[in-house]
């Protein structure tokens, strides 16, 4: 594949998903129960990940798919 079409991939697949929950999630508070909810939604966007992640509103991730995450990590800005 080239790398042009790594990045239109990338682009569709990754980047587009991966901010469509963030806008979708982002209206809701962040209590326990919405924070779980995001982690378990971004968990297939990640190099890797762990169990129990929890992800707060406001955060911004750049590259996800090169970013590898341990069990019980919560990510807040």
């Amino acid at each position: 594949m080239t790398k042009k079409f790594k990045k239109i991939t990338r682009f569709l697949y990754h980047n587009i998903p991966l901010h469509l929950i963030f806008l979708l999630t982002g209206l809701l508070p962040n209590s326990v129960p919405t924070v779980r909810l995001r982690g378990f939604l971004l968990r297939p966007f990640f190099k890797s990940c762990g169990k129990n992640l929890k992800i707060s509103s406001g955060v911004i991730l750049n590259n996800a798919h090169q970013i590898e995450i341990g069990d019980n990590v919560v990510i807040a800005h």
